[in-house]
């Protein structure tokens, strides 16, 4: 719940709060219509009654003065009047009128002026033809209408505490029967998030509570049985995500350990110079293929890692003249095979530093690079561009123009597994490099997209955050770039159709260096008699001397007798593998550590997870070589690991 909808329900009102509400309007209410209608309707009730009252009392005193009027004994008719009027309080004056209009009673003068309270009511004394006179009385009703509202405000002030004590009533009943029980089923909920399942439901106390609390604890039960089978579910997917990591694992061990004998001895035998064309052109078939299936390993392991969620990235200012160049170089033989040109397009300097991780982005853009180039066509096209994109960031563009593909396969294209209906059979692939493209690329915070044209060709986009650098970093990426921007086109030429010489070995039988000193001796620790043989091979062609032995127990007990200046070692090895070799040697369990001499040690394992180098690192190697590997990699390890030691 977002905090805007927290603080929305925190002001809305209780159910006391909005039953203590209706009780106060309600009362305002009838005490309106107390004041407003009952009470003056009330008044004018009573008036009416008392003022009728009155007239009849003066129609029953008409006979009793009728005949003092007649034979004028006046005397008596004043007597008999002022009794009259002292014996009714309501009485305040009284007027006797002859025949003619003429006042007879009082003698005094009869005051015309009325107060609020009074009424003047008049009677008859006769009737037509023989009227005597006429009585006209004037009453005040103020306290026979005080004794009334007196009555009228006992009988609202308990009619008001009878409601208010019934609302209140209500009130209470409510708070009992549906508030708490509401109160205690959030409690409930709240407790229920945390996993506490046998909180105590609260009691019932109307019948559509009970129905919600009965729900509920059904609702409760149930969402415990899913908990728990989720739970189990959780258990079964991660320990089955273990037996996968475990098996990719086992399978890249597998799978790496013969390559690396076929792409090492395959490496060894082009080295010679003496190999017919047709010699030559069946090993580098051989080193190419065995190079495709490593990718092939390499793919579904980076795709097992992404599943997972192990894969991880580091992101840091990347030249990308300097990415372009590497990818173009190791792209322009395998586009030339397809007889398509690669073109890398003018880099603007403002554009050139990407925050990306630089083996991935390569990655990426060999992926891209390579996909354009299977599915192009005869003299096709491939051009790659960089520009501004929006909210500082930087578009890499990758655009051919080969067959394309429609809207239903652009929807799926990043699917795993998912490879075009037209050319699947034709073009050599998992289906896979896209999707690992496209997770790779949101890992570093950006984003791919592409656009089709059936027949016409493909365009794919990457965009990535802008690199910001100071003009001191500036120099240090340009200094240690291999290229600096691109200001030209860069075209491949068109070569035939036979399989060119893989770039990777070109370069890494060009790159090898010289060794820091010769007869230097090194302990290889391997367990496979080909990968001995491999290494044997391999550091004899380097200047080196070897001894092999099978395991790490082996390794130990040559360490106690000679002298070796490096230790190769493999992990998984019988007896006592890489790992506990490595921790023995740095603990000082060896007659090494006693002489005070540090011992580098490279390991070298066809295990390729993350963890695998982690834990060979922990474990004290100053190296860690994945198979297979080129002669290349295996000097650049060595001559690094045994500088080290000579400048220490």
């Amino acid at each position: 719940m977002s905090p805007t909808n927290k603080e929305r329900i925190k002001w809305r009102p209780t159910l006391l709060q909005i039953s203590t509400a209706i009780c106060v309007i309600f009362s305002l209410l009838v005490a309106m219509l107390m004041v407003l209608f009952v009470i003056p309707q009330q008044i004018s009730i009573v008036e009416t009654r008392l003022d009728n009252a009155a007239r009849q009392s003066l129609v029953r005193l008409g006979p009793s003065v009728a005949d003092p009027i007649l034979t004028r004994q006046y005397e008596f008719l004043y007597d008999q009047l002022n009794k009259q009027i002292e014996n009714d309080d309501t009485w305040v004056r009284l007027q006797v009128l002859d025949a003619k209009g003429q006042k007879i009673y009082p003698l005094g003068e009869w005051d015309t002026v009325l107060t609020p309270n009074q009424h003047i009511v008049f009677a008859d004394i006769g009737s037509a033809p023989n009227l005597i006179g006429r009585l006209a009385l004037v009453v005040d009703h103020e306290f026979a209408i005080g004794e009334s509202l007196q009555l009228t405000y006992f009988l609202i002030a308990a009619l008001f505490l009878i409601t208010a004590f019934t609302l209140i009533s209500v009130v209470l009943f409510l708070q009992a029967a549906i508030s708490r029980p509401v109160i205690g089923l959030t409690s409930a909920f709240k407790l229920m998030a945390k996993g506490d399942f046998d909180y105590a439901l609260p009691q019932a106390r109307s019948r559509e509570v009970a129905y919600l609390v009965q729900e509920f604890s059904r609702f409760r039960r149930r969402t415990f049985g899913y908990q728990a089978s989720l739970i189990r579910l959780k258990e079964d997917a991660e320990q089955a995500n273990e037996a996968k990591s475990r098996f990719m694992s086992r399978m890249s061990h597998e799978l790496r350990t013969p390559l690396n004998s076929v792409l090492g001895f395959s490496e060894l035998a082009l080295n010679e110079s003496k190999l017919a064309p047709e010699q030559r052109r069946q090993l580098e078939a051989i080193h190419q293929s065995g190079h495709h299936l490593l990718d092939l390993v390499n793919e579904i392991l980076d795709l097992s890692r992404l599943e997972s969620d192990t894969l991880e990235v580091t992101l840091e200012p990347v030249y990308l003249p300097d990415i372009l160049d590497q990818c173009h170089s190791m792209t322009t033989p395998f586009a030339a095979s397809h007889k398509v040109s690669l073109t890398v397009l003018p880099i603007d300097p403002s554009v050139c530093c990407v925050l990306a991780d630089p083996l991935r982005l390569k990655q990426v853009l060999i992926n891209l690079l390579s996909n354009a180039i299977k599915y192009n066509q005869d003299n096709g096209r491939v051009y790659v561009e960089v520009e501004a994109g929006a909210s500082n960031t930087v578009c890499i563009r990758v655009r051919d123009t080969g067959i394309g593909f429609t809207q239903q396969e652009t929807a799926q294209i990043f699917a795993p597994f998912e490879r075009l209906s037209k050319s699947a059979a034709t073009v050599d692939g998992t289906g896979i490099g896209l999707s690992i493209s496209k997770r790779l690329v949101e890992l570093m915070n950006g984003s791919i997209d592409v656009h089709s044209v059936e027949g016409v060709g493909s365009e794919f986009s990457i965009s990535l955050r802008a690199a910001e650098v100071s003009a001191s970093e500036s120099d240090k990426i340009l200094d240690a770039a291999c290229c600096k921007p691109i200001h030209h086109l860069n075209e491949a030429t068109e070569a035939d159709t036979e399989l060119q010489p893989d770039p990777d070995l070109s370069r890494a039988q060009s790159d090898i260096q010289p060794v820091l000193a010769t007869n230097l001796h090194i302990l290889v620790a391997e367990d496979n008699e080909i990968n001995q043989l491999l290494f044997q091979t391999q550091l004899e062609s380097l200047g080196y001397r070897c001894t092999l032995v099978g395991d790490g127990l082996e390794a130990l007990s040559a360490l106690e007798n000679t002298q070796y200046d490096l230790l190769l070692t493999d992990i998984s090895m019988p007896n006592l593998g890489g790992l506990e070799l490595t921790k023995k040697i740095r603990s000082g369990e060896s007659a090494l550590k006693e002489k005070g001499v540090h011992m580098p040690i490279v390991a070298c394992s066809a295990n390729a997870m993350n963890d695998d180098q982690a834990s060979g690192i922990d474990a004290g190697v100053d190296a860690y070589l994945t198979k297979p590997f080129q002669k290349a990699q295996l000097a650049d390890v060595l001559r690094s690991a045994l500088s080290a030691k000579q400048s220490a």
